[in-house]
C-alpha cells in the first residue's frame, strides 16, 4: 500500500502536534543550496519557502512531516521520542558479539545531521587508535576501524531504520570492535539466501536517504554495503557480520583486523593438496572471505555478497583465476550470482578414508575423536606434522586462538594423547616435542601393528580392552 501510495510511508507521516516553527531555517537554506535552489527568505512562512517545503515533502498541510522534523527539526525528539535518538556505550570489557550493551552510556538527540556529527565525535574519543608510520617517518594515530567506514555504518542505520517504531539506535564499542543495532528488517529485495546484494537500493526511507546523500553524510545512494565489502577486501576490517533477530532489529558488527588470521592460515595450509596453482595474497583474501562467509551463514548470519562488480582490478584477476581453476563456484539464482568454495575446500569429513585405514576400530571412537582424526588427515595429505593446538583452532573456527579456554585446549590434548596410546596417531621422532608446528602424524601403518589392549587401573571392575589389534 505504501508502494502504491495508498498510505504514506512512515517518513512522510504528518506530525500534527508540531508546526513550521519547529523547523530550522538555516538547515532548510543549506539543503536548498545543495540542490542549486536559491531560497532568499528570512522566515519559513514566506510564500516561496512554503512552496519549497511542500515540494520537497518537508511540509504537508502546513504541518511538518516526520522526514521534515528528522532532517530539519530544531528539537525533533520533542515529537518523535526515540526515533531521533542514538544511545552509545563505551564499555571496554563487554563482549559485543554476545550482544552485551555495557554500562557506560550516553544519548544523542536532535536532527539526523547533528546525531551523526555527535556520534562520530564520540567514536573518535572512545575507539581504540593504532599508530602508523608515515612515509616521512612521522607517527600518526588513526582509528582501528577507518572513519569513512564508521560514518557509513551510522548513516546506514539511520537510512534503513523503521521510523514507525519509537525505539533507539544502539551503538556499542569494545576492543577493536564496534556494532550498531537499529529497529527494522532488511528488505527482501536486497538479499537472497542470507547474501546481501550490495548496491541494490531499496530504502524504506528514500527521502531521508536522499537527504543524507546530498548533505555528504553518506558515500552515495546504495553504496553502504559496497563500502563495507571493499573495506574488508582491502584489509581495513574483518568480515562484516549482519544479524536479523525476531524482534525486528538489524545489527551490523565490525572488527578491526584482516581476513587472513591464524585460523585462515591453518585452513589454507591443510588444503595445499587442493591447490594446483600458486596462490598470491589477493587470491587468499577472496578465499578467506568465502570461507568465513560460509561459516557465518551456516550460523544464521547475513553476509555481503562478493560479486565481481565490487572488486578492484587485481581482485578481478584473482576472481577469474580462482573460478577458472574451479576453486570457487558461481551459483546463479535468477539475476543474482553468489560464490562458494569448491567442495574439497570445505570438506572436513574423511571418515571413509579413515575407516579404510583403521577398520572397525575407527567406528568405536567417540564423535570428537573421529573429528580430530578427520582434521589430522588433512595434514597427512600434505605430508605435514601437526600439534593438538592446530587441531583445536580447526575444531573451533569461530573463536580466536587467544580466546580459547584452557579447558577446551586441554580436552583436545587429552583426546590426542588417548589416540597416541591407541596408535591412531604417532609422533615423528625426527621432530622435537617442543616444535611449535607439532610432531603428530596419522599412523598409516596401523593395520600392520600388533595393538596391545589398554587396561584401566584395577579397582573394580577391570576393563578388558579398548581396541582390537
Amino acid at each position: 500500500m505504501i508502494l502504491d501510495k495508498k498510505i504514506p510511508a512512515p517518513e512522510l507521516e504528518v506530525e500534527n502536534r508540531s508546526s513550521i516553527e519547529d523547523l530550522d531555517i538555516n538547515l532548510v537554506k543549506r539543503y536548498a543550496e545543495t540542490l542549486n535552489i536559491g531560497l532568499e527568505v528570512e522566515t519559513l512562512d514566506e510564500k516561496n519557502a512554503i512552496n519549497f517545503l511542500k515540494s520537497k515533502n518537508i511540509l504537508e498541510n502546513d504541518k511538518p512531516t516526520r522526514y521534515g522534523l528528522l532532517c530539519f527539526g530544531k528539537n525533533p525528539e520533542k515529537y518523535l521520542n526515540y526515533q531521533s535518538t542514538i544511545q552509545v556505550s563505551n564499555e571496554k570489557d563487554m563482549d559485543i558479539l554476545k550482544g552485551e550493551r555495557g554500562e557506560n552510556k550516553e544519548q544523542f538527540e536532535g536532527n539526523l545531521t547533528d546525531i551523526i556529527d555527535k556520534t562520530l565525535a564520540w567514536i573518535n574519543q572512545n575507539i581504540d587508535k593504532k599508530r602508523i608510520i608515515l612515509d616521512n617517518g612521522d607517527v600518526k594515530k588513526r582509528w582501528s576501524i577507518p572513519s569513512f567506514v564508521l560514518r557509513e555504518m551510522v548513516v546506514n542505520a539511520l537510512c534503513h531504520r523503521d521510523y514507525d517504531k519509537s525505539e533507539k539506535v544502539f551503538l556499542k564499542i569494545g576492543k577493536d570492535q564496534i556494532s550498531i543495532e537499529n529497529p527494522g528488517l532488511l528488505k527482501y529485495r536486497i538479499y537472497k539466501n542470507n547474501f546481501i546484494i550490495p548496491g541494490k537500493t531499496d530504502h524504506p526511507n528514500p527521502f531521508v536517504a536522499k537527504y543524507l546523500f546530498k548533505m555528504a553524510k553518506a558515500e552515495g545512494e546504495g553504496k553502504g554495503f559496497t563500502t563495507l565489502l571493499k573495506s574488508c577486501l582491502s584489509g581495513y576490517i574483518d568480515i562484516p557480520i549482519v544479524t536479523v533477530d525476531f524482534s525486528k532489529r538489524v545489527k551490523i558488527e565490525l572488527s578491526s583486523g584482516e581476513l587472513i588470521n591464524k585460523e585462515i592460515k591453518t585452513w589454507l595450509e591443510t588444503k595445499k593438496y587442493v591447490f594446483k596453482i600458486r596462490l598470491n595474497d589477493t587470491d587468499k583474501i577472496i578465499l578467506a572471505y568465502l570461507y568465513k562467509a560460509r561459516d557465518l551463514i551456516n550460523n544464521g548470519k547475513f553476509i555481503i555478497n562478493l560479486s565481481e562488480e565490487c572488486l578492484d582490478s587485481k581482485q578481478k584477476i584473482s576472481f577469474v583465476k580462482l573460478k577458472t581453476n574451479n576453486l570457487i563456484i558461481e551459483d546463479i539464482d535468477g539475476s543474482t550470482k553468489t560464490l562458494r568454495l569448491c567442495d574439497e575446500l570445505i570438506k572436513n569429513d574423511y571418515s571413509h578414508e579413515l575407516l579404510d585405514l583403521f577398520g572397525q576400530a575407527f567406528n568405536k571412537l567417540d564423535a570428537q575423536s573421529k573429528q580430530i582424526l578427520s582434521f589430522a588427515m588433512q595434514f597427512e595429505k600434505i605430508n605435514t606434522e601437526f600439534s593438538a593446538r592446530k587441531l583445536t583452532s580447526l575444531l573451533y573456527p569461530n573463536k580466536l586462538e587467544e580466546n580459547l579456554s584452557e579447558d577446551v585446549a586441554r580436552g583436545i590434548r587429552r583426546k590426542c594423547n588417548i589416540l597416541l596410546k591407541n596408535k591412531f596417531l604417532i609422533r615423528d621422532d625426527n621432530i622435537p616435542i617442543s616444535s611449535p608446528k607439532g610432531n603428530l602424524r596419522i599412523n598409516k601403518k596401523y593395520k600392520t601393528l600388533e595393538i596391545k589392549p589398554i587396561k584401566k587401573a584395577s579397582n573394580p571392575p577391570v576393563q578388558k580392552q579398548l581396541w582390537e589389534g
